[in-house]
């Protein structure tokens, strides 16, 4: 909620402030000095105030947003830049699609009355192609959030504020050795380290090179978006301008002092990555990724168990856990801070209008989850609806229908077309989900991971047009329940197919099985011609 202004704004030393919209990046660049000055003097600043943050980002995105930025002067001084872009008709900051935390450069001093003189110059400028201006992901202690609550009534009226996003954070403090011992002698950590010992030797350190981190980004890269497809979300890195963002950010940021690019190696096989930032002993746990392919062995949380480790011979304060109230961050968070959100409509009638329809909508959402968060059953409700829904999708992995059966490969392989399929890993069907859509869904992903860790292989053809499960097994599991083969046999099922090639597929899932020296069997839900007559009807699970 706004509240009232506490005292009135002081006045500059000159008697007036003025204010300049910048336009072209190379004028805000021509200010990277009186930029830094302003951002070494703040107390809580962040990375993503550093002008090498912002040099990287319009580097990467600028040709996609117009400079729309205030620059406040007290005489000749810069005392004020409120960093801002135009995207999709609404000014945002300068790296908004990137960063955690957003401010206004600026001193206590000014705050909000440069701010007051940046928005009066904004929308008292003539006509516009914008309509609002979008001040995202603000700390709550941040100058900007005690800026806005000293605004002049006129401005208070038409800013909006959206529910508060936590940014939970471990503050080590003079209790630093006791709250690091406390989470490495953790009976689960010493047993996830312990477990990752079986695959080889364990390997970690920071790399402190722009050359050794641009080498190892493109595997950082491929590890997060597999990791994002399990997750049911897209990867930033599926486009190319944000690999350029990060190899931007090791042009012009320090990688020795401000990045913190960390490695976990297996036999020097890069299996996790963190690509974090430090400011002023405060630690920004940014972009963790693993190999999903070692899923079960936690090689993520062992990352993060060793930077925990590093922490003792650092000067680290503060472990900053970023912004989202995910879970696990409960486990290693005392404090949590809040991420506000401030949407300022245009002076007038239609602004004052948005903003009552805006505080409308949050209002609503607001209610709607303390509805939910005080009603046990509703969520259960949910929970339950999701989980069904979840077992529906991972239900084509055994041929979804009420009538599958189970078919008898042929005992000899025929000439015909090879499809080449091979075992195929996680990591690489996740990395062609991520780029073909309608492939596999995350559930299909996550129900393959389990098959995978009972032992079970996927096989596929060079460009993925053909998935296969192979299980060796006495049971085969279809639509209708299991069905007892009478020995152990090769059990495939199919995952995803191209149009026209199932007989090169139950030829190329024949060949598999001979070349295994197993009885090979498919589970269907559709007639197969080609094949034997049905031994076992979904139906009934009985042998004819």
């Amino acid at each position: 909620m706004i509240t009232a202004a506490t005292r009135q704004p002081k006045a500059s030393a000159s008697g007036t402030l003025r204010c300049r919209i910048l336009n072209r990046f190379s004028d805000l660049e021509a200010l990277a000095p009186q930029w830094e000055r302003l951002w070494s003097r703040d107390p809580g600043k962040e990375i993503f105030q550093h002008f090498g943050w912002v040099r990287a980002w319009m580097r990467a995105f600028g040709k996609d947003h117009g400079l729309f930025t205030p620059v406040v002067y007290d005489g000749e001084d810069v005392v004020a830049i409120l960093p801002l872009v135009e995207c999709r008709q609404e000014l945002r900051f300068i790296g908004y699609s990137a960063s955690d935390y957003n401010a206004l450069l600026c001193g206590p001093e000014f705050a909000a009355e440069a701010l007051a003189l940046a928005l009066d110059t904004l929308f008292g400028g003539g006509p516009r192609h914008w309509k609002n201006v979008v001040l995202e992901n603000v700390r709550e202690d941040a100058g900007l959030s005690q800026a806005v609550a000293k605004l002049p009534v006129r401005w208070r009226r038409l800013i909006q504020m959206s529910r508060p996003t936590p940014c939970p954070t471990l503050i080590l403090g003079e209790a630093k050795e006791q709250l690091l011992a406390g989470i490495l002698s953790k009976d689960k950590v010493k047993k996830t380290c312990k477990t990752i010992l079986r695959l080889g030797d364990l390997g970690f350190r920071h790399l402190d090179s722009a050359a050794e981190i641009r080498a190892h980004l493109p595997r950082f890269a491929e590890q997060h978006i597999s990791r994002c497809v399990l997750d049911g979300r897209q990867s930033q890195f599926l486009r190319g301008d944000y690999t350029s963002f990060c190899e931007y950010l090791t042009e012009n940021l320090d990688p020795a002092r401000q990045i913190r690019f960390s490695l976990l190696e297996i036999s020097g096989k890069p299996v996790a990555y963190h690509f974090g930032f430090e400011v002023d002993g405060r630690y920004l746990y940014y972009k963790p990724v693993f190999d999903i392919d070692l899923w079960d062995y936690s090689p993520g949380q062992v990352l993060l168990f060793k930077i925990f480790e590093s922490f003792r011979e650092s000067d680290i304060r503060e472990f900053d856990l970023g912004q989202g109230g995910e879970p696990y961050k409960s486990r290693y968070s005392n404090a949590c801070r809040e991420n506000l959100t401030f949407t300022v409509y245009p002076p007038g009638i239609a602004g004052q209008v948005m903003r009552a329809c805006g505080a409308a909508a949050t209002t609503a959402r607001g209610w709607g989850r303390v509805t939910i968060d005080r009603h046990p059953n509703l969520q259960a409700l949910g929970n339950r609806i999701e989980a069904a829904a979840a077992r529906w999708r991972r239900r084509s992995l055994t041929e979804r229908g009420a009538e599958s059966s189970v078919y008898a490969l042929p005992d000899a392989v025929e000439p015909g077309v090879d499809l080449g399929l091979r075992p195929i890993a996680l990591r690489a069907l996740a990395q062609h989900a991520a780029h073909e859509p309608g492939f596999l869904t995350a559930a299909e992903l996550h129900s393959i991971r389990h098959c995978l860790k009972k032992g079970d292989t996927v096989y596929a053809d060079r460009e993925c047009r053909c998935v296969v499960l192979a299980s060796r097994t006495a049971v085969a599991e279809t639509a209708a329940g299991p069905v007892d083969l009478g020995g152990t046999g090769l059990v495939f099922t199919v995952l995803h197919e191209a149009a026209g090639n199932r007989p090169a597929l139950i030829q190329a899932m024949t060949e598999i099985a001979a070349r295994l020296g197993m009885a090979g069997w498919l589970v269907s839900s559709r007639a197969e011609p080609g094949l034997k007559s049905p031994i076992v009807s979904g139906q009934g699970g009985g042998a004819r």
